[in-house]
């Protein structure tokens, strides 16, 4: 008796529920006919698959990317990169700090639900630590051997420990240099494969040579004044730039050093400043420096007879920049761009709001390069042969921090180091 009623109540409730399903209440925000919006479609990325991390910009191509930057979003995985501008068929962006082999770029839109299809992209370090040094090891210098293993001159805790052999993937291999009462501010590999390094400690620095294959080093220049830095020529020669304003009675801040075998002979050129970096390019010998307080670079012919021209400034480091600077070391592209790394006036201080790495244009432009990007102050800088990058040695910027040694992509190819080529 009471099953037709049973079904009736049952086909009135299916009833019911599929209408309200169906349809909206009145004051539902669901409208079926409501305009979903045109995804945007990226059609490639400029660079093509992969790009530096937290460093200038990358472009997408593509169509209905819209006009409003406040209506898009360019997502990097679960990143939301800078957006720098927009254009129907355009979007250049910012890459963010994201490290990683396998993301998914795609385009949001506010007045589109669908997100536009993901295109595969790669974001790489602009930077690699080869090492990073325990707490109050400090790096000063560090060469490179035609074996490709990197030599570093260290102090821990400021008390010297002598000079260490690296790989390229950062292990210490062994002690190249041993413990000695003093530290050297510049470590480089000669033409005849040994280690030259200049002395920073004493009364009158000394350059010393370490013979291929590391161990103890003899005393291999003596005459070559307050040295701050050296290089080397295409005819083998070396040259020395030092800290000489003051010394009234030579003024002799450039030195150029022949190997005799059993002995060197010396030719003094008068240069009064103070000279602390030094780099041969292009058959000039370039010299960056402070004189009168105010720093300069310089540079100076090498002349068909091995001698030197007349000085010639490049850039008033003190008028394009900031006075309070000194260069500490200058590598070269071989496009003719100049990098120099500054720090205050001594070596582990950097005036307030400065960048360490600075660009000259062969036009004597000078601007900041990679700003924010490396992780501290850069003391001394060598190019690694046949490569676009260069190896650093980089102060700690806050106290506790720690020191390390980098190797960075200058996006460009770098001019010849002597000593090992």
């Amino acid at each position: 008796m009471h099953a037709p009623i049973t079904r009736l109540l049952g086909t009135f409730c299916m009833a019911w529920l599929v209408a309200a399903c169906s349809t909206p209440a009145a004051d539902s925000a669901f409208d079926p006919n409501a305009d979903e919006g045109t995804p945007a479609v990226i059609s490639s990325v400029v660079p093509a698959d992969e790009y530096f991390a937290g460093y200038e910009t990358i472009t997408l191509n593509g169509t209905d990317f819209g006009t409003d930057p406040d209506e898009v979003a360019v997502w990097f995985n679960n990143t939301k990169a800078e957006l720098v501008s927009v254009n129907p068929t355009q979007i250049v962006v910012r890459t963010p700090n994201l490290v990683a082999d396998s993301i998914r770029i795609k385009v949001a839109k506010t007045n589109t639900v669908a997100f536009s299809n993901a295109v595969d992209y790669k974001l790489t370090s602009l930077f690699t630590d080869v090492t990073v040094f325990p707490v109050n090891t400090t790096p000063l210098g560090a060469g490179i051997g035609a074996d490709g293993f990197y030599y570093v001159s260290t102090l821990a805790s400021g008390i010297p420990s002598g000079v260490g052999k690296f790989d390229a993937d950062g292990a210490d291999n062994a002690t190249y240099v041993p413990v000695q009462s003093w530290s050297y501010r510049v470590v480089k590999m000669g033409p005849d494969n040994a280690l030259y390094m200049l002395r920073v400690a004493g009364g009158v620095p000394i350059v010393y040579r370490s013979a291929a294959g590391g161990g103890a080093t003899t005393n291999w220049g003596v005459g070559v004044g307050r040295a701050e830095d050296f290089d080397y020529d295409a005819a083998n020669f070396m040259w020395v730039v030092g800290a000489n304003e003051t010394n009234t009675v030579a003024n002799q801040s450039i030195v150029r050093v022949q190997d005799n075998g059993a002995s060197r002979s010396y030719v003094r050129y008068p240069f009064v400043a103070n000279g602390h970096a030094v780099k041969v390019y292009n058959d000039f010998l370039y010299v960056g420096g402070t004189r009168g307080g105010n720093p300069y670079i310089w540079r100076f012919p090498i002349n068909p007879d091995n001698t030197l021209g007349a000085e010639e400034e490049v850039v008033n480091l003190g008028t394009a920049y900031a006075t309070d600077i000194v260069p500490r070391s200058i590598v070269f592209a071989t496009d003719g761009t100049m990098f120099v790394s500054v720090t205050g006036s001594s070596f582990d201080a950097l005036p307030s709001g400065r960048q360490p790495l600075l660009q000259i244009t062969p036009a004597g432009a000078v601007s900041e390069y990679y700003a924010g990007i490396i992780p501290g102050i850069i003391l001394k800088m060598h190019w690694i042969p046949g490569t676009q990058n260069v190896l650093m040695t980089v102060l700690p910027a806050e106290a506790g921090g720690s020191a390390r040694l980098i190797s960075i992509n200058f996006q460009k190819n770098g001019a010849p180091f002597y000593g090992i080529e």
